[in-house]
């Protein structure tokens, strides 16, 4: 009876023993699934994605934003997946130079302005990178799957990024006439210019709204160059593409907006944005000193200036072939180029595109055409004779 009862005591120490180490096995599992178990600090991730989280706050259309938990986690899966992908490898990536970040956030968006979806507690998955461990962690993957990661080029971080805006109507694709907008880009400076048009009337790429559009270039790192193109001449006036184009939000602080019209097959249907018929519209005043007097200035306004690849044609001349140089300046190098300050242009940014015509040689008269101011409000202005014009659009092409 003793014995017996013995026996039940070591069986039921045996079973608690048992259940103890199961529990300490799973317990192990868990952490090895969600932190790091390798020694290697990965702190800086941790800041990295707590930083790109609380810039998402200022993002447009943003509502709400607030972050509930954000922490490094372990994924052996994961690691294997990303180690695995052929960017992986371009990058000589090892796991000592990975880091995974789960955030769980709450998001409220203007489903009037943006198509997001909010929530609360919403998972975020940040795969992030690093060179080695005396660089910086870079966000190279973010979403809810187990995917691998962009490629980075660990000597150029932040290189500079070309996307397409297409602008179109197509009621036999699309049975309505409303405006659609497909952004396409190649994560390269490079504007691709022979895209089919298979791939721009796309509905599962366009947008039916340019805040849609803008939410989508707004996630790409660094859009310096946007080229907008209006598929059809029929469906838009010129006017009409500018005011689709003051609508664009491009975060990156210096940035060019071109407008071209689509051509099937040619080799650059995009132009620049002083390309057109511009008519001078109203004389800007200025402390500049004029050798012109008031009628030779009255006589300007209303003359009108081509502007394109071929030639500048003026009513005072005509300069062939014109190179044109652009490059972006503050206010202080606009007054040492043209003594003209910000002020004058009714500029609030930081910098106007300066567009000099390089191989001006005194073809037309009072040089105009020689140069224009282009503000990122897309307005353009020219100096005559050391008076400064606002140009204006021709009637509608």
């Amino acid at each position: 009876m003793i014995l017996s009862e013995n026996l039940k005591r070591n069986k039921l120490w045996i079973s608690i023993f048992l259940v103890a180490i199961i529990a300490v096995i799973l317990l192990w599992t868990k952490n090895k699934n969600t932190d790091s178990s390798d020694g290697i600090d990965r702190s800086g991730a941790v800041e990295v994605v707590k930083q790109y989280l609380d810039d998402k706050k200022n993002d447009f259309g943003v509502i709400s934003f607030s972050v509930n938990s954000v922490q490094e986690v372990h994924n052996a899966q994961h690691i294997k997946n990303i180690l695995g992908d052929e960017d992986a490898v371009k990058m000589g990536l090892t796991e000592d130079n990975i880091a995974l970040v789960d955030a769980y956030v709450n998001a409220q968006y203007d489903n009037t302005k943006v198509p997001t979806g909010g929530g609360e507690n919403q998972y975020i998955g940040f795969a992030l990178v690093r060179k080695d461990k005396s660089t910086p962690w870079i966000i190279a993957n973010s979403g809810q799957g187990m995917g691998g990661v962009r490629y980075i080029d660990f000597n150029n971080l932040n290189p500079k990024r070309s996307a397409e805006l297409y602008v179109w109507k197509n009621r036999a694709f699309t049975g309505n006439d409303n405006t659609y907008f497909t952004v396409l880009n190649d994560d390269t400076n490079g504007i691709n210019k022979n895209r089919a048009e298979s791939e721009i009337y796309d509905l599962g790429k366009a947008f039916d709204s340019i805040d849609a559009a803008n939410l989508l270039l707004a996630g790409i790192p660094n859009l310096t160059k946007l080229a907008v193109y209006q598929m059809n001449t029929t469906d838009f006036t010129k006017q009409e593409m500018s005011e689709i184009a003051d609508k664009i939000v491009i975060s990156a602080d210096n940035h060019s907006i071109s407008i071209g019209l689509w051509k099937k097959g040619t080799q650059d249907p995009g132009e620049p944005a002083y390309f057109g018929t511009w008519v001078i519209k109203k004389q800007i005043p200025t402390p500049n000193v004029t050798a012109l007097s008031q009628e030779q200035i009255d006589g300007y306004l209303g003359q009108e200036i081509t502007v394109n690849a071929k030639q500048i044609r003026t009513g005072k001349g005509t300069i062939e072939n014109p190179h044109y140089e652009e490059s972006s300046v503050t206010n202080e190098q606009l007054y040492n180029n043209w003594l003209i300050q910000f002020d004058s242009l009714e500029v609030t940014d930081d910098t106007v595109t300066e567009i000099n015509v390089a191989n001006y040689r005194q073809e037309t008269e009072d040089g105009i055409g020689s140069g224009f101011i282009l503000t990122n409000d897309r307005r353009l202005f020219t100096i005559i004779g050391g008076v400064l014009f606002e140009l204006g659009f021709t009637a509608a092409e």
